[in-house]
């Protein structure tokens, strides 16, 4: 079983539910209990106020230090990172996770905060096994990765606005399959993820709103039926 760490660096994006990430099952990874946060208290080094891979390797150096028993760490930050990248690995275990003009993204398209998060988690943990264990590296993220826009954890997200095709309930496409499996992964452990990533998806109050938005009789009805129970609560309460 992998172990996955969480840390913030600076502002948390807005939205974010960490509880569902801390309690979200998997037979893949688990996820530590204990997220911390740090300010970040560094200044940009990239032109648009980015953060380059190595300025702020140095900084969470300086803040937290390796721990034996994580495989896998995750920086969650809300600014730019290197080269306008959504995530980027910048030693064999920590991974940046950038939300940067992607929280707009997805609160347009009504999809949860954290499902990048989680799909990120996928993505990382499947390439982690693929590398048997050792550290990963920007070159075994690109052996997977694609262009195109599949819905797969490993679109390479051309245009940031492109995650949402996979942060609801995001695939594995067969290319991938089959490049994860020859690399050692086994089609077992492919499929649990693909099960598991059914998972992540709108909320259900989400999805009656995106329904109710699409059928406007339907929402004038739960509106009308809304102002009069309130209607009648207040009645009782002032009686």
């Amino acid at each position: 079983m992998i172990k996955v760490r969480i840390s913030f660096i600076g502002a948390k994006p807005k939205g974010l539910q960490l509880n569902r990430a801390r309690k979200w099952k998997s037979q893949l990874f688990t996820i530590d209990k204990t997220i911390d946060e740090y300010i970040l208290d560094v200044d940009s080094d990239l032109d648009g106020f980015g953060y380059s891979d190595a300025h702020l390797s140095r900084y969470i150096s300086s803040l937290q230090q390796p721990a034996n028993d994580v495989d896998l760490d995750f920086y969650v930050l809300d600014v730019p990172i290197e080269d306008e990248y959504i995530s980027r690995i910048i030693s064999g275990k920590r991974i940046l996770v950038s939300y940067n003009e992607v929280s707009e993204y997805l609160r347009e398209e009504t999809i949860p905060q954290e499902n990048m998060l989680l799909m990120l988690i996928y993505t990382y943990v499947l390439l982690y096994i693929s590398c048997a264990g050792k550290e990963l590296s920007a070159s075994a993220e690109e052996a997977v990765s694609h262009d195109e826009r599949r819905g797969c954890i490993y679109d390479r997200c051309g245009e940031l606005k492109d995650i949402v095709d996979s942060c609801i309930k995001p695939g594995i496409c067969q290319k991938c399959e089959a490049v994860l499996t020859s690399k050692g992964v086994k089609a077992e452990t492919v499929a649990i993820a693909r099960c598991e990533m059914e998972r992540i998806d709108r909320t259900f109050n989400q999805k009656a709103l995106l329904y109710a938005n699409s059928h406007p009789l339907l929402k004038w009805v739960m509106g009308a039926t809304a102002a009069s129970l309130l209607g009648v609560i207040i009645k009782k309460w002032i009686d």
